[in-house]
Formats: C-alpha cells, sequence, structure tokens
C-alpha cells in the first residue's frame, strides 16, 4: 500500500535540510527537486575505477551541470548546502567510494580537492593500497599507506566514510582520522547479517568519534527478514537501531539510490560481482525497500519517523542536519 504523506509530514520535509548520504548520480535533477533534496554525496568511482582522469572528468560534469542549471550548487563547504536550501536549489557533494584511482600519487589528493571531492571513501569492498574492504575474507586493518592517505584527507578538509571498508579497517580509519568518519550508507547487522551491514561495535565507535551512520534504503541491506524483500517499515527499524547504539545526533540517511539504473547495469556492475550481498528477488526494479526507489520517495521516510513518534527536531537532525553538522566540522573553508 502506497504511504500517504500527511500535511504534517510535508510541512516538515519541506522546511528541512535533507541530505542523502550516498546517490549514484544527480545529473536528473527532477527527482531531487520533487523529492525534496537538499544535497547529495554522488559517487563518482568505486573500485572498477583505476585511472584518475575519468573521475575528474565526472566531476567536471557535475560542475557544468551546476553553471547551466540554475537548480543546482556545488558544495565545497556546509554553509554552501544552507545556502542551496534557502534558494531552493540542489547541492552536489562529490565523493567516491574506494580511492584506487589516486595511486600512490599524493598530489593526486590535493588535485582531486581542488576539483571539487569532499567525502574519501578508503576502500570499496575489495583490498586495495590503503587497506580491506568489507568482502575480503581477512581484514589487517588500515595499511601503513592508509594511514598517511588519511592524514592528508585532513589535512585538506576531506571527510573519511567507512561504509564499504571491513570491519578493522573501518575502526582503525575511525581511531587514525582527526576528525569524525562517516558510514555514508550502510544497515544494521543486528538485524540483517549481510556483509554490507555493519556491527553495533563499529555503528558506535563512528557515533562516539562525532560521526553519523547514514541508513540505506537498499533491499538486501534494509531486510530484516531473509531473502523478503523490506518495506519503508524495515528501514525504520533499522533506523530506530542505530538510535537505540548512538543517539539520535549520529544517525541519517544514506539511500544507495541509483535513479533508474538499467537491467544491464544491475547486471554488471552487482550480479556478476557481488551476489553475495543480493537476494533472489532483486533486480534492477527492486533493488529499493519497496516504495522508495527514487529522490522522490524520501518524504515517506519523515512519514514514517512521525508515525514512530519521533520529535519533530530529531526527524530534521536524522533528515540532513547530523549530516550537516559533520561536513561543517570536516569541511572547512576548504574552497576551490
Amino acid at each position: 500500500m502506497e504511504t500517504e504523506i500527511s500535511d504534517t509530514a510535508a510541512r516538515l520535509h519541506e522546511e528541512s535540510i535533507v541530505i542523502d548520504g550516498l546517490v549514484g548520480s544527480m545529473m536528473n535533477l527532477d527527482p531531487v527537486m520533487d523529492g525534496g533534496l537538499t544535497a547529495g554525496n554522488i559517487t563518482l568511482a568505486s573500485s572498477s575505477t583505476q585511472d584518475f582522469l575519468p573521475v575528474l572528468r565526472s566531476a567536471m560534469e557535475y560542475h557544468d551541470l551546476a553553471r547551466v542549471d540554475d537548480r543546482a550548487v556545488m558544495v565545497h563547504v556546509a554553509e554552501d548546502i544552507v545556502r542551496a536550501k534557502e534558494a531552493g536549489k540542489a547541492g552536489f557533494i562529490l565523493g567516491v567510494q574506494g580511492c584506487d584511482f589516486l595511486g600512490r600519487d599524493l598530489d593526486n589528493i590535493w588535485i582531486a580537492q581542488r576539483c571539487g571531492l569532499r567525502i574519501m571513501q578508503p576502500t570499496y569492498n575489495e583490498e586495495n593500497l590503503l587497506g580491506y574492504g568489507c568482502l575480503e575474507k581477512t581484514d589487517h586493518g588500515l595499511k601503513a599507506y592508509g594511514r598517511i592517505v588519511i592524514r592528508e584527507f585532513n589535512r585538506l578538509n576531506m571527510l573519511v566514510d567507512v561504509a564499504h571498508v571491513g570491519q578493522q579497517t573501518a575502526l582503525d580509519c575511525t581511531e587514525a582520522s582527526a576528525t569524525p568518519t562517516i558510514l555514508s550508507h550502510c544497515n544494521t547487522r543486528a538485524l540483517n547479517d549481510n556483509p554490507r551491514c555493519v556491527s553495533d561495535e563499529l555503528i558506535k565507535e563512528v557515533g562516539a568519534a562525532g560521526g553519523v551512520v547514514g541508513i540505506s534504503t537498499y533491499s538486501s541491506f534494509a531486510e530484516t527478514t531473509y531473502d523478503q524483500r523490506p518495506t519503508v517499515e524495515d528501514v525504520l527499524r533499522h533506523i530506530s537501531h542505530a538510535i537505540d547504539l548512538v543517539g539520535v545526533d549520529h544517525v541519517g540517511i544514506g539511500t544507495d539510490c541509483f535513479e533508474a539504473r538499467s537491467p544491464v547495469s544491475f547486471e554488471r556492475a552487482m550480479v556478476r560481482k557481488y551476489p553475495e550481498v543480493l537476494r533472489t528477488y532483486m533486480t534492477a526494479e527492486s533493488r529499493h525497500a519497496i516504495g522508495m526507489g527514487s529522490s522522490r520517495s524520501l518524504p515517506k521516510l519523515t512519514q514514517g519517523m512521525l508515525d514512530l513518534g519521533m520529535p519533530e527536531d530529531d526527524i530534521r537532525k536524522v533528515l540532513g542536519l547530523n549530516f550537516l553538522r559533520v561536513f561543517t566540522e570536516v569541511f572547512g573553508e576548504a574552497r576551490t
């Protein structure tokens, strides 16, 4: 049954700063504007991106879009998100899922930062020069070069994201970083024993360091009954569990929504490479919780949190203010 959005939820959602901790693309601004999304962390690279220049070209595409479409702005510092909200625009936050593209040249980090990248995930699902991804059978933690890179991220006001990072490597990243880390898009292992879901221990460490845990709507991560496509209520259970662990100040939303991903793209990017994190019901059309396959669906989470009895001020935090707080602390005055 389709979630009905009450007048209260519609008003609260419209008033709130809404930040998505991970979106696959914001090139189509129509669903972004329809869903009231203020800003999103756009993924420009994963472990399959080994070369530096394609990432920069992707970044430049968003700079160009923000230049030619007056509905969008680039986010360099947190204040850009506030200004986007005031102007009724959408903010582009550039990030990566995996730093393989950086190679061993630290100058590449500076170049990436100058091109607008702000959120850096050290690994994707696999091992790389920095550490270990969440699908590796063994995780020996953050490597020596990884510690060097984390220090450089800190120096350049770039935020460390440990969403796909292996447990020990993620804990090491959080310990090594001088500023908070985030789990941009994840779900709780306590409710779903999927290798892409994260442990209570890691959630607590990220929260204790001042970070934010972004809860995803991705089907095989958000389900709470094995191999049963989740509903909005299941997503809310993950949100509630994370709040129980670290408090409402450290929980957000990171949908992991790749708007209009084609069946071929889903087959190539997920089914052939990572079947261990998928479920039998999943297709390109059912890869998110029922009714949550688009940025247009975000008001349903606002309605759901109201239905749980959460105070409006707490809902505002989960919708975006918590991520905004961390962005304010980390991004500083790192303008390009």
